[in-house]
């Protein structure tokens, strides 16, 4: 009780509520996707999961029914697909923003740095600028859950543990990594094997369940053939650009967060030491991302998580000077990498978000411009930052985190 009271306290509420506001502002600016009445892509295979049931839409969309589902009521409200959608996405950012604030609560985050990644995060590509430009997708919902059962996991209350690892494996195929923190977790805290096996045992069930019940049960578009498509995306790496690419969107995803962890990859090594669990997070979140293809950076933004509570760590040890300079780097590579307030177009949608796709000139024709020099030196950039903050992280100040 003591921790849900510290949750929702007044200066979470506040950072949350200008989390939602920075969310807002990018409805403003960003502008809304036309494709298919707003639906897009994959959206259109939510609409009918959400219109007409789970079993509606394709045979990789219907692993993921969780977030659909809770959208629901908005849709029997609004009685529009897009409009449900976008609605619930205001109801996730808040919700997200709450559970990062009260991981990083856990792990002794300042409030000033609670402010600084929460304002980060919300004008992120990731976080804001697509749910609203493309509203129609489950990745924010997905973020949301993954925090807030990571979160159970670390108040280690069992049942709500056990219902959140099963809910989160129900949301994206890479969030099983949250019952894979769990079971490395409680190794490490010598917890004894039957309760480790009966707390994320229904987790790795319902991933497999979901997967049996898609094949054999619903009716979906298409073939479950995720292990081919993994298989396919792992000859994307003899490419050198789609290589630089991912070093890129890991390092960015969170806007300046990856860069500043990078730039002083001691401490923050040393923590992960400490609590590997969260290695057992990082790596099949970043493994996903990897053999994801051009879309890698959906993937890689539910490292946020693992990302401010790396960021209240070694935070805590910054002399004053190395915190001015972070902090501030940090925010102009945000500035620079996510133009937080720029209008999106559909040209401008592929190339600053999916650059990937132009490469392989799988786009519309009215997005089949150069890329180079602008990703030239987006690349050049983002790779020389981390060492450029390395020189500045001194290892004089020694303390266990």
């Amino acid at each position: 009780m003591l921790h849900a009271r510290r949750a929702l306290s007044g200066s979470h509420l506040a950072i949350a509520c200008a989390a939602l506001a920075l969310f807002a502002a990018t409805h403003l600016t960003t502008g809304r996707i036309q494709v298919d009445d707003g639906k897009g892509w994959d959206g259109a295979e939510y609409a009918a999961m959400l219109t007409d049931g789970l079993g509606q839409g394709t045979r990789v969309t219907e692993l993921r029914p969780v977030v659909v589902l809770l959208n629901r009521p908005a849709y029997w409200i609004t009685g529009d697909p897009v409009r449900a959608f976008d609605l619930m996405n205001f109801i996730y950012a808040f919700a997200l923003a709450l559970g990062l604030l009260a991981l990083m609560d856990r792990y002794g985050a300042s409030i000033w740095v609670k402010l600084y990644a929460i304002a980060t995060l919300f004008v992120t590509i990731a976080m804001s600028r697509m749910p609203s430009y493309y509203p129609i997708l489950i990745d924010l919902g997905a973020y949301t859950v993954v925090t807030i059962a990571l979160l159970a996991v670390v108040a280690s209350r069992r049942v709500v543990v056990t219902i959140a690892c099963v809910v989160a494996a129900l949301s994206r195929e890479y969030a099983i990594a949250v019952a894979a923190f769990g079971v490395v977790r409680d190794l490490r805290q010598r917890t004894p094997l039957r309760t480790i096996v009966g707390t994320y045992a229904p987790a790795f069930v319902a991933w497999a369940g979901i997967r049996l019940i898609v094949q054999y049960v619903w009716e979906g578009k298409g073939q479950l053939r995720q292990a081919d498509w993994l298989k396919n995306n792992t000859h994307l790496w003899n490419d050198p650009f789609f290589a630089a690419l991912f070093v890129y969107f890991l390092l960015t995803v969170c806007g300046g967060l990856g860069i500043l962890l990078a730039g002083d990859a001691r401490r923050a090594g040393r923590f992960l030491r400490s609590e590997p669990e969260w290695l057992a997070f990082l790596v099949p979140i970043s493994l996903a991302g990897a053999f994801g293809g051009p879309e890698m950076w959906r993937y890689l933004a539910c490292l946020a998580p693992a990302l401010v509570v790396m960021l209240a760590v070694v935070s805590r040890e910054w002399p004053r000077l190395q915190r001015v300079v972070f902090l501030g780097a940090g925010a102009v590579l945000t500035m620079f990498t996510q133009r937080p307030f720029a209008t999106v177009t559909l040209s401008s949608y592929f190339v600053y978000w999916f650059p990937y796709y132009v490469a392989q000139h799988d786009v519309p024709a009215v997005a089949q411009v150069p890329l180079m020099p602008q990703w030239g030196w987006r690349l050049v950039a983002v790779a020389l930052a981390p060492w450029a903050l390395a020189a500045m992280a001194t290892p004089k100040v020694e303390r266990l985190p």
